[in-house]
């Protein structure tokens, strides 16, 4: 009796309209409104409190004597005097907020609020306001960036403040470029995924897990405990970002040969020559176990899918949120620290 073995092939994809994706990404330059929030953030951070004859507003602080029971039990660290609650915080529990607001001392406000366990009868408060007081922000003048940061202008502190928050958001918008972009080149494959490709996908990501918990030294049987869930809804909770994965691998198998980006027998080389180098070994006997494990054409591969999204990303359209075009040159990061040694060599 004889076998032949049964190999099964990766099928090639369709990828059309790679070439006008369109991806949208957070705006990396910050609007003169976002840093004039963080502006004043600070300068919450020495508002002096003023007490109030008006209603309660968001950003007040409402002195409450508040009130929670579970059934007729009381609730632990939710029953308490003359509790200082900043309006608008979300703190303790959400309803707090919409039933605060427009409260005057005096008030008495009695709702219900979602327990934290969804099985779980309502909370049910009882509060009462004793006090609203506003804060009154201090005037944002020299004297404020001098007493309270390292600059002596408040053209200082907020070009500080826009470079600070511009360096993050670029590192978010380069981030969400690359992660956005595959998530669109995945959604144009419309070709049916073979099931054992995602199966080993998942498999894949599953053993990721579990390696990493014994890193930690952690049973990933107590870990499913710890979040309630079993081997089961796990990989039921992989199967999606599974399958966008193999989708957006053979997307990019796909356009690299379109392209023209599999790299030649030369680059092959050059890599494997750059591998070597660290370790000081040979390359062709690098080459030679590459080789003789079949890690060549795995190398080809890789190569070819980092080409093809370092193409993707140079190419497609970029927007914000609002569906404005972004320049590509608003990715590049804030050279503050150029400048700021250019300053001191000068």
């Amino acid at each position: 009796m004889r076998f032949d073995p049964v190999v099964e092939l990766r099928p090639s994809v369709s990828a059309a309209g790679y070439d006008g994706l369109r991806v949208e990404i957070p705006n990396p330059v910050a609007s003169d409104e976002e840093i004039d929030e963080q502006i004043d953030n600070l300068r919450r951070n020495f508002a002096e409190l003023s007490v109030v004859e008006r209603a309660a507003a968001d950003d007040d602080h409402v002195t409450i004597d508040i009130e929670a029971t579970h059934g007729d039990e009381p609730v632990p660290g939710l029953t308490t005097t003359d509790y200082d609650y900043l309006l608008g915080s979300g703190a303790v529990v959400p309803e707090i907020d919409e039933n605060l607001r427009g409260a005057s001392v005096g008030d008495e406000i009695e709702f219900t609020a979602d327990h934290p366990d969804p099985e779980e009868e309502p909370l049910q408060f009882s509060i009462t306001v004793k006090e609203v007081k506003e804060a009154v922000l201090p005037d944002l003048d020299d004297e404020f960036a001098k007493a309270n940061s390292e600059f002596e202008t408040v053209e200082d502190l907020r070009s500080d403040m826009a470079d600070r928050m511009n360096t993050m958001r670029t590192q978010e918008a380069n981030m969400a470029v690359q992660q956005n972009t595959a998530e669109a080149l995945a959604g144009l494959v419309t070709d049916e995924i073979p099931e054992s490709m995602i199966e080993n996908e998942i498999n894949a990501r599953i053993q990721d897990l579990v390696q990493r918990l014994q890193q930690q030294g952690m049973d990933v049987g107590a870990y499913l405990d710890a979040v309630g869930q079993t081997a089961e809804t796990l990989a039921a909770e992989f199967r999606e970002p599974a399958e966008q994965a193999v989708k957006v691998d053979l997307a990019l198998r796909s356009v690299a040969d379109l392209q023209g980006l599999v790299p030649d027998d030369d680059r092959i080389d050059e890599v494997i020559a750059e591998m070597a180098g660290p370790s000081g070994q040979d390359p062709d006997e690098l080459k030679a176990r590459l080789a003789e494990v079949g890690q060549i054409s795995a190398l080809r591969a890789d190569l070819a899918k980092q080409a093809a999204m370092e193409w993707l990303t140079d190419n497609v359209e970029l927007a914000d949120e609002n569906g404005e075009a972004i320049d590509r040159e608003a990715l590049e990061f804030p050279a503050r620290g150029a400048e700021e040694d250019s300053e001191e060599e000068e």
